[in-house]
């Protein structure tokens, strides 16, 4: 089922405008009144919806003969994800800089699986200069995909997303990002 504040396109059949008009509505029950981006096109995006089971109306009249109807029904869920940040013991290497490893807890507290799942982390702002950090590793368990690292992957900078857009997360289910950031103080 689509998320929670995500616009959804419904499916009808376009009218031929010789036999008629089609209108979407919103049926009686349904937890908010959805607000529709054109009431008359047959495939209208509806937003403001909240976790709930929705049925919208497409409404066929030309004035004469009696109007046809036919229902949509939507599932909208509660996505909704959870993300703990934990900070190992700096370890002194042989250079004298540090590596200290990062370890997000991810989890899937909505009722729904989720696609595109995606972490942000800043280390420009855990890191301020004069401290200067590089990546040594980035991991992630299940049905997270890791970025990777610079070039082109994850560097805490200019690329601050932790994950692919691979990246999923079933209902209920936790994973776990591990990165490893050498910092020179």
């Amino acid at each position: 089922p689509p998320c929670l504040g995500s616009a959804i396109t419904l499916p009808a059949t376009a009218v031929p405008t010789d036999r008629g008009i089609g209108t979407w509505s919103n049926k009686a029950g349904n937890p908010t009144n959805a607000v529709f981006s054109n009431v008359n096109a047959p495939n209208a995006t509806v937003n403001g919806l909240i976790a709930g089971t929705y049925t919208f109306v497409w409404t066929v009249s030309n004035g004469t003969c009696t109007p046809s109807t036919s229902e949509v029904i939507v599932n909208v869920a509660s996505c909704e994800i959870a993300i703990a940040k934990s900070t190992s013991t700096p370890v002194q290497q042989a250079n004298g800089s540090y590596n200290i490893t990062l370890t997000f807890k991810v989890k899937n507290t909505g009722n729904a699986p989720l696609t595109g799942v995606q972490v942000v982390d800043d280390l420009r702002l855990t890191f301020p200069s004069p401290k200067t950090f590089s990546i040594v590793s980035l991991a992630a368990t299940g049905t997270l995909a890791a970025n990777g690292i610079a070039p082109g992957g994850f560097n805490g900078g200019s690329n601050q997303e932790l994950l692919t857009a691979a990246s999923t997360l079933a209902a209920s289910a936790e994973e776990t990002i591990t990165l490893v950031v050498n910092v020179v103080l």
